[in-house]
């Protein structure tokens, strides 16, 4: 399991986590009352003491006068980003003006969130409901961290005038249960999106309409019961999708249609029992398929021809029954140069736990293999008609 977590993307929390500056660092403190959004005291002008981002205490009356312009421009930037900081929050501007919240308790999305801002975390609350506009003055928001909250319902015009909106994480929050098909319209910059563990039975249609740039889609350790015909098709720059702790039965055969980029496809731990044979046409640029710890006694050869790229496979933990109709597989398998794990069968009963990739052709018999017609066979039904 090492090799396979080793594949899996980093996540994008952490590399962000490493450019948020502490509190300390910061010399901020977020007021004592939520309510309380300008300070009381007159702030120090430049000539008093500089801002702590641009010089040290002091130094201003010995600049040049071009120099404490320059402090004075400075001062009043830092001073408009930081003046509208909501309560409980903290406000800065380097490395991206940012408003930053997390962990306070909030019951709700803040409203005055200053409208430079260009990063907004939330996460770690206790929000309920987003509602609609929430960011609309936030025009140039390129993340939104709005995970391990309490969130029930958002509103379908939540994310309205998001239109530079890079990353959105709506993860770990698990009574949200169903997203709004529409909620996702106008994201047409979003290139990562995080609705693992929220609860989610199903997709509904067109959800993901529209998101052409996205590249990382987390669906993972939901309740999805399906996965529905063109569902993904409008992600034709989708290079990992994470499907992997759902209770999806099969793969038809629309399923992942318009998927041309992608990279890595993560099935395992599903209910997974059939796989359409041409369920991964569109799948040229596969390297990674997991469909480990499913319910597969068979996978059509048909249905992994397409792969041509494919370098990492796993079939584990499956109920595969090696006889005469696991040929097909047998034999892509042989041919397959990638890393592949076992494929250890569970029937018949003489070759329980042997792998099917290490059988000989000999070994997989035990079916009648029925003659193909000569011509269609006839049934009355309307399409013979």
């Amino acid at each position: 399991m090492g090799a396979q977590q080793a594949l899996l993307a980093p996540s994008t929390r952490s590399q962000l986590a490493l450019s948020q500056p502490s509190l300390a660092q910061l010399n901020f403190k977020a007021p004592k009352h939520p309510t309380s959004v300008m300070p009381t005291a007159r702030p120090k002008l430049p000539d008093q003491e500089c801002v702590r981002e641009f010089c040290s205490p002091g130094m201003a009356k010995a600049l040049p006068a071009g120099s404490q312009l320059l402090a004075w421009v400075l001062w009043l930037q830092a001073w408009r980003v930081a003046a509208p900081c909501p309560g409980a929050c903290v406000c800065y501007n380097e490395p991206k003006v940012t408003t930053s919240c997390p962990q306070q308790g909030l019951q709700a999305v803040p409203a005055n969130i200053p409208a430079a801002s260009q990063r907004v975390f939330l996460h770690g609350n206790r929000i309920t409901y987003v509602p609609a506009a929430s960011f609309r003055a936030c025009r140039n928001l390129t993340i939104l961290w709005l995970h391990s909250n309490a969130l029930a319902r958002i509103d379908a015009a939540a994310f309205t005038g998001l239109a530079l909106l890079e990353q959105l994480d709506l993860s770990d929050n698990a009574q949200l249960r169903a997203v709004d098909p529409t909620t996702f319209h106008g994201l047409g910059h979003l290139h990562t999106l995080h609705l693992d563990r929220c609860g989610l039975q199903e997709l509904g249609p067109g959800l993901f309409r529209g998101l052409a740039a996205l590249q990382y889609l987390y669906l993972q350790d939901n309740g999805l019961q399906a996965l529905p015909d063109d569902a993904f098709q409008d992600l034709g720059n989708l290079t990992h999708l994470f499907l992997h702790g759902n209770r999806i039965p099969s793969v038809p055969e629309r399923a992942f249609r318009g998927l041309h980029s992608l990279d890595r496809l993560l099935l395992h731990q599903n209910r997974v029992a059939r796989v359409h044979p041409r369920a991964f046409r569109d799948l040229g640029r596969l390297m990674t398929l997991y469909l480990f710890a499913n319910n597969l006694s068979a996978l059509p050869a048909e249905a992994l021809a397409p792969l041509r790229a494919l370098q990492y496979l796993r079939l584990n933990d499956n109920p595969w029954v090696c006889d005469c109709r696991a040929r097909p597989l047998w034999a892509w398998l042989q041919q397959f140069s990638g890393s592949s794990s076992e494929v250890p069968c569970s029937l018949p009963p003489r070759l329980a736990g042997r792998d099917l990739k290490r059988l000989a052709a000999t070994d997989l018999e035990g079916c009648a293999v029925a003659a193909r017609p000569s011509r269609p066979i006839r049934t009355g039904g309307p399409a013979d008609e």
